[in-house]
């Protein structure tokens, strides 16, 4: 993934999808808030909705379509990582967030 533009959306969808089918979840506490869930619902419910279009764009082998969810799914994602910021409990809390998400995206050696 040498082309940067690329690299964020497959990442950027990838952890939107991750956030909606990794019982884990990237962020354990934040996940079990239930504020948060009540925020991110709608966008993760997006995200669910978008996963079959991305297999199927894929067992299609079409380019273009696929590339149009993932467009989505990681313009859902990046609106659940703002909700995540927006309900940080203190600025340090908002620090990490930022750090493992920055690395999950592969900017750590920024």
């Amino acid at each position: 993934m040498h082309d940067a533009k690329f690299n964020s959306l497959v990442r950027r969808a990838g952890l939107g999808i991750a956030d909606v089918t990794d019982t884990l979840s990237i962020f354990p506490r934040l996940a079990r808030r239930a504020d948060i869930q009540v925020a991110v619902r709608p966008y993760r419910d997006s995200l669910r909705a978008i996963i079959p279009e991305l297999l199927a764009a894929q067992k299609a082998k079409d380019v273009a379509r696929w590339d149009r969810a993932a467009e989505r799914a990681a313009a859902q994602w990046d609106a659940v990582y703002q909700t995540y910021l927006a309900h940080a409990a203190t600025p340090l809390t908002r620090q990490r967030i930022e750090k493992r998400v920055a690395m999950l995206l592969g900017e750590h050696a920024h």
